[in-house]
């Protein structure tokens, strides 16, 4: 079996493009990734599920004693099972691509002490798997969901 795989990175300032509409524009830093991952091989299946594209996206804006951010992660199809089998036919099981956006917001107190305020999965993502046959019709595959559920926190840290 083999993995071949890439993935790229970006980070990258965006002052020069909105600087000139203020000062208060100033801050704004934009990043993301994306990597693809694909298994070959008789037996490439050993190398356990893999989803073949993941990314993510962030955009923060950052000044002196606040910053906030809002956060974008895909995590593409995965096959849980290329060869699944049922009555002479051959599917596949798969999990859905995931979109999830998530929120962050942070305030300098002191030197030593930051609120923060996070939201994980803002929109409720939904984890959904289905099973795919070609003899079906896609609005006749079996699927299931599951809630993934949003995460919020507040809180202090501090460094001392």
């Amino acid at each position: 079996a083999q993995l071949d795989g890439a993935e790229v990175e970006m980070r990258q300032s965006l002052d020069t493009f909105v600087g000139r509409f203020g000062d208060w524009a100033r801050g704004f830093h934009a990043s993301g990734s994306v990597s693809y991952l694909n298994r070959k091989g008789a037996n490439g299946g050993d190398l356990g599920a893999n989803r073949a594209w993941t990314g993510a996206a962030n955009l923060r804006y950052a000044k002196r004693k606040f910053s906030s951010r809002v956060g974008y992660r895909l995590n593409g199809l995965q096959i849980l099972n290329a060869a699944q089998g049922s009555n002479g036919f051959t599917g596949k099981s798969v999990r859905e691509a995931q979109h999830l956006i998530d929120l962050s917001f942070e305030y300098k107190l002191t030197r030593w002490a930051t609120f923060f305020a996070q939201g994980t999965n803002v929109t409720n993502g939904m984890r959904v798997d289905e099973q795919r046959w070609k003899e079906k019709p896609s609005w006749a595959n079996l699927g299931t969901s599951h809630n993934l559920g949003r995460t919020y926190a507040l809180g202090v840290t501090g460094s001392f």
